[in-house]
């Protein structure tokens, strides 16, 4: 894609055209912009390359103006001490009228190994606060007095939202009281954790229950009629019961507890059932004493950036000064703007960063200050359900917490407006684009991924428009203009600049056969895009059009040989090999066994593999205790032509756990397919579809090769020093769309006759100068598995037994040759 300026700017964030690069302390670096969509109201993702590093980054920009939006924090399965992945906390609390967004993490957690009590594990460090209400509380966690002056002052980073969607990100101070009827203040220490000597500590729904190892008060509160949590205010309760405890007092419904011991059980004791008693909590920030009404929190371990300039919190702690992924949250100056950001890891794209050019990033962006949060493995952005980034774990890690951010717009299935999946889109001349549509309601809500209903158009100087409105082909010539897209009223429009590129055949070479045409593949790359061209477009020639032929650019094998094609288009000249391999059978074998070499653990001796004609094999050995022991059989196999499935059917003597088959894609490195132990003296069948292997409509992947069959013994049940045979009933390659690529014999010529066809019976009568007693019948169904298999008598009668109705392929095998036919079963 075009390498853009990364500008988040809400009115000009998609097709901007400007400078490829970020200033990061003060050097040019240079950035691709991949990804540039509206994913709901008011909210963008971006994601973007920068490869003198390289890194992969990953954004998300709220504006917190638009009223159809919302951002909330969550807790791990809303609870304090759980962890959650968050595509799971997408399922969970998405609904029809607040529907998910995306997310992304939040805080440190605790975790095995900081001399923490275990009942403390997953538990945020510092504050969260979950829609007014406090899961863990804002504290001193990581905060150690670093620097001089105002340094110590803006050590951690808190995010809070408040109740009129401004965000706050600052160091904060954090305090809690409880008012008794006297008007007499005891502090509260923490809020769903330990409670510890002399303290009183809250709980609430967050953790279901009080929580201490030594004697003491539980007091249950309920909030007053018409009172709701929040910060900074006075929270009036009542008391609804007294419990003394050591705790593990479960909280009823909408109930909170007050949980004390020493001085703290001294102040609980004094009231009773029915007494009025207020709970209030300050949040203030450290540096200027302002009051920020949270309605949600988030905290993370270091302030990196503060109104608009880099902390010393980025050289200070070694965790933010190394390379790594890094997840960080920011905002602009007037708190109406949000920042989410991810930064991968570990990966051949991206080796991570520190907090710093994080920093510098979003500060290109907009963000005037910014919080880092939780990295490594769960450093994770998500989408619709579904994570974006590439997280450093190589998996989903779940997290403890962090903001999901929400659509509350009302129900509307119209479309409004349309955008094209692609940024500031660059093609090459004469190519072929089909785009993907998004389509968008009045509230700028996504509710289309893919857009079927559409019409492109564009002026004729950019390209021309196919037929049927879903295809863009580019100009011959270097240009640029606007590609328009309609869907009824809905409509959008993209830049699109057409380039002059270097164009290549996909396959140097191919496979072909008469049953499954090729659309020839040319292709160009952009960036990290690949465009195809229309092989009707171009000039096509044959070497040998006795081998094969090209019809509107789709190739199809004529008989077997090899040839070489080329094709032309403007200045492009490309040439491929052509091998056309056309099966004579709907199955046929495999290999015929011969040159299979063996090898099995020391303890496994005389492993010998036997042809036993008609098409399988015996794996024979002497099994000895050993471990892990495996028998293998081992040879180098091309697979002929284009089979669309590899039949394996085995029969053993002895006990195996695990069956392992090696093979490869044409040009792939070797894979290795698994399958699930055979019991014994059973028939076990592995039917593989070749595209298992080479992937879907990958003609370059053929033809595949096998390397070897490994058989891992089961070692319950065997006999050390015994004899075993593991019979190979069948090895076949069977080719569904075989009827197409044979000379079929004609049911009723002079060669054969099939009758009657169709058939209503369960009889089938075989004559014909070239069917003879002692022919091999095969009759297949149309996925290519025997159904029956006999040698013809004299009568020429063929039993085909109860089959259900439809198309059947016969085939007949004698020494005058192969015959094959389809027959019809009503």
């Amino acid at each position: 894609m075009k390498k853009e300026l990364f500008v988040f700017a809400l009115s000009a964030l998609c097709g901007l055209s400007a400078e490829a690069t970020i200033n990061i302390a003060g050097v040019e670096k240079q950035v691709d912009t991949l990804e540039c969509r509206t994913v709901g109201p008011g909210v963008q993702y971006v994601r973007m390359h920068m490869p003198e590093y390289p890194l992969d980054v990953y954004t998300m920009t709220i504006d917190l103006n638009n009223p159809y939006n919302d951002v909330d924090a969550f807790i791990g399965k809303n609870h304090a001490g759980s962890t959650e992945a968050m595509t799971s906390a997408y399922t969970r609390l998405s609904t029809p009228e607040h529907q998910s967004i995306g997310s992304i993490n939040g805080n440190f957690w605790i975790v095995s190994g900081q001399n923490m009590d275990d009942r403390l594990l997953g538990q945020p460090h510092s504050g969260c606060i979950v829609n007014g209400e406090i899961a863990t509380e804002p504290n001193g966690w990581n905060r150690a007095g670093r620097g001089d002056e105002i340094e110590k002052l803006q050590e951690i980073g808190f995010v809070v939202l408040d109740q009129e969607k401004k965000m706050w990100i600052d160091d904060m101070n954090f305090e809690a009281k409880v008012i008794n009827a006297a008007n007499e203040s005891f502090a509260i220490a923490e809020v769903n954790r330990i409670r510890n000597e002399n303290e009183i500590v809250l709980y609430n729904h967050f953790t279901g229950q009080t929580t201490s190892d030594i004697d003491g008060t539980d007091v249950l509160i309920k909030p007053v009629e018409g009172a709701s949590w929040g910060l900074n205010k006075d929270v009036e309760c009542v008391v609804t019961r007294i419990v003394q405890s050591k705790g593990g007092t479960e909280l009823e419904e909408g109930e909170y507890a007050l949980s004390g011991n020493g001085t703290g059980a001294e102040f609980l004791n004094q009231m009773n059932v029915g007494d009025k008693v207020k709970i209030n909590t300050k949040l203030t920030t450290r540096t200027d004493n302002l009051i920020p009404i949270a309605e949600q929190m988030l905290t993370g371990n270091a302030l990196v950036m503060r109104e608009g300039k880099l902390t010393p919190r980025n050289e200070n702690e070694a965790y933010n000064s190394q390379t790594y992924s890094r997840s960080g949250i920011g905002m602009s100056q007037d708190g109406k703007t949000l920042y989410l950001i991810v930064i991968d890891y570990k990966s051949s794209t991206s080796v991570g960063t520190n907090t710093a050019t994080m920093c510098y990033i979003l500060k290109q962006a907009g963000a005037w200050n910014v919080a880092n949060m939780d990295a490594g493995g769960s450093a994770q952005m998500m989408l619709r359900g579904n994570l974006v980034n590439n997280p450093a774990d190589g998996k989903e890690r779940p997290v403890s917490n962090g903001f999901m951010i929400f659509t509350n717009a009302p129900e509307d299935n119209t479309l409004n407006s349309l955008a094209f999946d692609n940024y500031n889109l660059e093609v090459p001349s004469y190519s072929c684009f089909e785009p993907t549509i998004l389509g968008y309601n009045s509230y700028g809500v996504l509710i289309d991924t893919d857009v079927q209903e559409f019409t492109l158009s564009c002026d004729a100087s950019l390209g021309t428009i196919s037929s049927d409105g879903k295809k863009f082909y580019a100009s011959p010539n270097a240009t640029s203009g606007y590609l328009h897209v309609t869907s009824g009223t809905a409509t959008g429009k993209i830049k699109v600049t057409v380039k002059e590129t270097d164009i290549v055949m996909k396959n140097s070479e191919i496979i072909a056969d008469k049953a499954h045409p090729y659309s020839l593949e040319v292709i160009s790359h952009i960036g990290e895009n690949t465009f195809t061209y229309d092989p009707s477009s171009l000039s096509w020639s044959i070497e040998d059009p006795t081998v094969c032929k090209i019809e509107n650019g789709i190739l199809t094998g004529i008989k077997n040989g090899t040839t070489n094609i080329t094709g032309s288009i403007g200045n492009f000249s490309g040439n491929m090999k052509v091998t056309v391999e056309i099966p004579e059978s709907p199955k046929i074998p495999a290999d015929d066994f011969s040159g299979w070499t063996t090898k099995s653990i020391s303890s496994i001796t005389d492993a010998t593999v036997t042809p036993s004609g008609n098409n399988q094999a015996i794996l024979g050995f002497t099994y000895k205790t050993g471990r892990l022991p495996y028998v293998e059989m081992d040879k180098a196999i091309t697979l002929y032509s284009i089979p669309d499935t590899l039949r394996m059917l085995i029969n053993s003597e002895i006990p195996v756990s695990k069956i392992q088959i090696a093979c490869k894609a044409n040009g792939d490195k070797e894979q290795y397919l698994e399958y699930e132990g055979i019991t014994v003296n059973e028939d076990y069948l592995i039917s593989i579809p070749l595209s298992d292997i080479t992937g879907k409509n990958n003609r370059g992947g053929f033809p595949v090769s096998l390397n070897y069959i490994k058989f891992y013994i089961n070692t319950t049940g065997t006999i050390s020093g015994q004899a075993y045979k593991i019979h190979i009933k069948e090895f076949s390659l069977v080719y569904n769309g075989i009827e197409s690529g044979i000379d079929e014999t004609v049911a009723g010529n002079k060669n054969m006759v099939v009758y009657p066809n169709p058939i209503t019976g369960n009889t089938l009568f075989l004559q014909g100068e070239n069917i003879v007693p002692g022919s091999s019948i095969r009759i297949y169904d149309r996925v290519g598995a025997l159904i029956l298999e006999q040698l013809l008598d004299e009568t020429g009668i063929v039993n085909i037994g109860d089959q259900q109705p439809g198309v059947y392929i016969v085939n007949v095998q004698n020494e005058l040759g192969t015959h094959v036919c389809k027959i019809v079963i009503q």
